[in-house]
């Protein structure tokens, strides 16, 4: 397994090279949303979220296999392209 690595700049974090995750940031710039968007996507329409375990301040990140699977279902086809 690779090492873990975070880039500040880019907003993702790198647990291993197929399962990337991405910052509040990352995803509201990819679907051009603000955080309220995304945290009301999250209660109310499903969106995936993961908690990254031992970080005092219960960080949450998003897979990119999670957010593409739920770009598909839910009709954001030309984002799930900005993600490979």
């Amino acid at each position: 397994m690779n090492p873990t690595t975070y880039s500040k700049k880019e907003g993702i974090v790198s647990l291993t090279s197929a399962d990337r995750l991405l910052t509040d940031s990352v995803v509201c710039d990819l679907f051009g949303i603000s955080r309220t968007t995304l945290w009301l996507w999250r209660k109310t329409r499903g969106f995936p979220e993961t908690v990254i375990p031992g970080d005092r301040n219960h960080a949450i990140r998003y897979k990119v296999s999670d957010v593409k699977q739920w770009a598909r279902s839910n009709g954001y086809w030309t984002k799930v392209s900005e993600l490979e």
